[in-house]
């Protein structure tokens, strides 16, 4: 037995440099710490992608709730109220189509953009942004061109 625990004993220490210097059971230890690691690391890359994807849902859901929001805005506050605002609407978005800049709209009805600013900050005209670039939706001028 004794001679079997010195072979053991020999064999450990001939062949450390295959496991950097380590004995074998430091190496079991090292290598159980670096699979928990890893596994940890899975773990938590999963955890961020479900937290992604939820936030991606709420994202979506509130899109959903903008969007109705938006739908009832124009059915209330854009319908034409007369033959008159009929026609500019048609005139607006054969002209501007349905979604245009300020500057555009500027253009077209022969205001300042400073005003179609203040109508924007105010809420006046309905708009969204698209990267650094703010559009308009046509149907959403009315409210302001009433006031």
């Amino acid at each position: 037995m004794e001679n079997i625990n010195l072979n053991t004993r020999y064999v450990r220490e001939r062949f450390t440099f295959l496991f950097d210097g380590l004995d074998i059971d430091d190496f079991r230890r090292t290598s159980a710490e670096n699979e928990k690691r890893i596994l940890d690391e899975r773990i938590k890359s999963i955890l961020r992608e479900e937290r992604r994807k939820r936030k991606q849902r709420r994202i979506w859901d509130m899109a959903k709730d903008i969007q109705d929001e938006i739908n009832e805005y124009l059915i209330k506050a854009s319908k034409p109220k007369n033959d008159f605002e009929k026609m500019l609407m048609n005139k607006m978005t054969k002209e501007l189509g349905t979604v245009t800049s300020a500057k555009e709209l500027s253009l077209f009805l022969k205001i300042g953009k400073s005003s179609i600013y203040r109508g924007l900050d105010t809420g006046e005209i309905l708009s969204f942004r698209s990267g650094k670039r703010r559009f308009i939706l046509t149907e959403g001028v009315l409210p302001f061109l009433r006031d």
